[in-house]
């Protein structure tokens, strides 16, 4: 038995699933999708480092939300920054927040102008960036982690979603290159 052989069968007997596996179980009942595919995807579609790690922690659920912040007593509430109606959740600042909805739809159709033919994003492509079915899903995946990022920090700072169609332009053709 070689070195890395027994190298092989200690790394396999500690290796554990993350604790987010279980989560986006519980959070999209019914769907069944190839984790280490996904963990695998910011690293094929993304140069830049600081994208590649916001979409990092989204997937391992340690992006930190209003809601989490509550609980470690850093923030004096749990509500969304935005609409402060509902509990500021990853899922509920990516997919329910209604400045979010807004920007995903404009998203879509700015992408449709392009050429790339994309249909309204489900929630799990959203999160997960699960697009590896479709022609051109680097560029898909690229755009949407990035938009994931830009929206997040343009309406952290409360500035027009309409600013992150400019970066994603930018970055749309820097990709072609």
């Amino acid at each position: 038995m070689t070195s890395k052989q027994i190298y092989k069968k200690l790394v396999t007997k500690r290796t554990l699933e993350p604790t987010s596996k279980s989560m986006f179980i519980g959070i999209f009942s019914g769907y069944t999708f190839d984790l280490a595919n996904i963990y695998k995807i910011p690293f094929n579609s993304i140069l830049d480092t600081r994208t590649r790690a916001f979409q990092l922690k989204i997937l391992h659920r340690i992006l930190f939300t209003n809601s989490a912040l509550f609980k470690m007593k850093i923030s004096a509430t749990p509500l969304c920054t935005f609409g402060a109606l509902e509990s500021e959740t990853l899922e509920h600042l990516f997919l329910d927040c209604e400045y979010v909805k807004s920007f995903w739809e404009a998203f879509n159709v700015w992408v449709n102008s392009l050429g790339i033919v994309l249909n309204q994003p489900t929630d799990q492509e959203i999160m997960l960036e699960i697009t590896g079915y479709r022609d051109n899903c680097k560029l898909v995946n690229h755009l949407q982690i990035l938009g994931k990022h830009c929206s997040s920090t343009l309406l952290l700072r409360k500035e027009a979603l309409t600013d992150v169609f400019i970066v994603l332009a930018v970055c749309a053709v820097h990709y072609g290159d």
